[in-house]
């Protein structure tokens, strides 16, 4: 998975996966500089601040659980539903000699689990089970996920145990362009590109062909603008003196409407 790398008061303290922040919004922090700081649990609160009004908790709360080693073990997602319901989407995380071999997904009675068996230096077998409540798991489909080195870059391919790659996803660099492109059979599905201007000055930005959608965030410092199709918002950080975020705020300049994230840790 392609990382982008903020540093923040000259301090590399935590990447951010695309697909979180961009797509999904929320960081992924790196297992080494959580193991350093000895934090046990990251919990953020999703406030919304519209333009001479209070605060208001909209009861979004997406909590992190770490293990000694700074290895994400358990993701709670909870967020408001229909008819006034709350409802909670939970992630498990099991790891051997630091690999990644398990991940379970709970969704009230539904779980989803994904085994993952390092079968050699480039392949890595991936089982996908569900099941309902106390069912048995059922098999979904057994896949093989192979990773190569190529020019100026790498590709992963998907394929059943047996079967030809169906899915392509490369992963490019040139300068100081980024760039994922993933591709089923012969059939371009999505581009994104990453491009970063110096090393205190990262811009992003992201375009689906698939969506026309387009996503980019342009980061100086501990501030920064995020836009999505072409409607922009300020962003700005406040860091506790360890480098980690204390809060994010968006501000939308127009409207003066604000969203707030706030920042709550636990530690061993």
């Amino acid at each position: 998975m392609l990382l982008i790398n903020f540093t923040l008061k000259g301090v590399s303290q935590w990447s951010v996966l695309e697909k979180d922040l961009i797509q999904e919004r929320y960081p992924v922090f790196k297992a080494s500089e959580i193991q350093k700081a000895r934090i046990k649990t990251i919990t953020i609160r999703e406030l919304n601040k519209p333009s001479g009004w209070q605060i208001f908790d909209q009861s979004r709360r997406f909590h992190y659980e770490y293990n000694r080693k700074g290895e994400l073990i358990h993701y709670r997602k909870t967020y408001p539903g229909h008819g006034g319901r709350i409802d909670t989407l939970q992630f498990y995380f099991e790891y051997a000699n630091g690999a990644l071999v398990q991940e379970i997904e709970r969704t009230g009675r539904y779980q989803r689990k994904i085994r993952y068996d390092r079968l050699d230096a480039h392949k890595t077998a991936k089982l996908i089970e569900t099941r309902r409540g106390n069912d048995d798991w059922e098999e979904v489909a057994n896949e093989v996920i192979t990773e190569k080195s190529i020019d100026g870059g790498w590709v992963r391919y998907l394929s059943g145990p047996s079967s030809e790659p169906y899915q392509h996803e490369f992963y490019l660099e040139k300068e100081s362009k980024q760039s994922r492109e993933v591709w089923t059979g012969s059939r371009l599905q999505t581009i994104q590109e990453w491009k970063g201007l110096t090393n205190n000055e990262v811009s992003y930005r992201c375009e689906y062909n698939f969506k026309k959608d387009s996503v980019e965030m342009r980061l100086l410092g501990d501030e920064g603008e995020w836009c999505i199709n072409g409607q922009c918002r300020d962003w700005s950080m406040v860091l506790h003196e360890n480098g980690f975020p204390k809060g994010w705020i968006f501000m939308d300049t127009k409207t003066q409407d604000a969203e707030i994230w706030e920042f709550v840790y636990q530690y061993y």
